[in-house]
């Protein structure tokens, strides 16, 4: 009988996990999961939101010859100096045509080649970026896979 009245009075431990609400679990995937696939990287493509934003980072004229739709451009020798926090984001918004992204935003980096995708990844991330990820299969896959799909 007193092992039931101590089992009574001591609180039952509940594991932190049970209170996470499927918001930060999406959250948690979207920055553990760096590599986008074909499917999910059209579909952001396809349907541009506030959410995301999809950043090209090849040159503009590169960018200009075949464009991805819903992308912005930052080229991938400005991303470090453009995201790094002393960047004004005025001077941002005037030298690339688009607001600068907020430390909470979640960011796609797409590059001609994966190497420069994951570089400028990694560039973002170092500039304090946390939502940062990036579409390995470079511009070329996309628009071989864009035009087969019909999504």
């Amino acid at each position: 009988m007193n092992a039931l009245r101590i089992a009574l009075r001591t609180p039952a431990r509940v594991s932190p996990r049970a209170f996470t609400t499927t918001a930060a679990r999406w959250k948690d995937s979207w920055s553990n999961n760096k590599d986008m696939n074909f499917s999910e990287f059209n579909k952001l493509a396809r349907a541009p939101s506030d959410d995301v934003i999809l950043i090209d980072t090849r040159e503009p004229d590169e960018a200009a010859m075949s464009p991805i739709p819903g992308t912005v451009n930052l080229p991938f020798s400005k991303v470090a100096s453009a995201l790094a926090e002393s960047n004004n984001p005025g001077q941002f918004q005037n030298d690339f045509a688009f607001p600068k992204p907020v430390f909470q935003q979640k960011m796609v980096f797409v590059d001609r080649t994966p190497k420069r995708s994951e570089a400028a990844a990694e560039a973002a991330k170092k500039a304090g970026y946390k939502n940062v990820r990036m579409y390995g299969g470079g511009v070329k896959e996309y628009h071989e896979n864009a035009d087969k799909s019909k999504d």
